[in-house]
């Protein structure tokens, strides 16, 4: 159930829209699937080891969401702080009580109103969000606009 590597739990069609309207060009999908479902230049699947390299530019990610998710969102926090990746988009799992959740609340969040509904029309068995990671408070000014539309937009201050 974890979303990462498999066709399974892709990303829905309401989320990758909303993706392409903020980034226009997705550079990276570093926990893409077998059949690459992101519209990414760049794609990491597992047998490409993710967390081995380096994400430059526009980040799009669904990480596993299993033990596994720390490691992703450490790295994801990393490169953003290095400067390697410009904006990145997460899709979690709205796990607010968790260490991983605690890197990512300093960054703007939109709280999907009721469950998504995965590709494969499984439903997720938890509440989630898209976390958007940026610099640019104008860019988080046209994620509000663009996200509201799904859910409840947070920004720290």
């Amino acid at each position: 159930m974890n979303g990462i590597y498999s066709s399974k739990w892709t990303t829905p069609d309401i989320i990758i829209s909303r993706v392409v309207r903020l980034f226009g060009i997705i550079d990276l999908d570093p926990c893409s699937d077998e059949d690459r479902t992101i519209p990414a230049k760049i794609h990491y699947t597992k047998g490409d080891d993710g967390l081995s390299k380096e994400w430059h530019g526009n980040i799009y990610m669904n990480p596993p969401y299993g033990r596994e998710i720390g490691k992703w969102i450490t790295h994801l926090c990393i490169q953003f702080n290095m400067g390697n990746t410009i904006e990145a988009i997460a899709l979690v799992s709205a796990r607010t009580d968790t260490k991983w959740w605690n890197q990512l609340s300093i960054h703007t969040v939109c709280f999907i109103t009721g469950r998504i509904t995965f590709s494969n029309k499984n439903h997720a068995p938890f509440p989630s969000a898209v976390i958007f990671i940026t610099r640019d408070l104008k860019r988080i000014k046209l994620f509000a606009n663009i996200f509201s539309e799904i859910g409840n937009i947070y920004i720290p201050f």
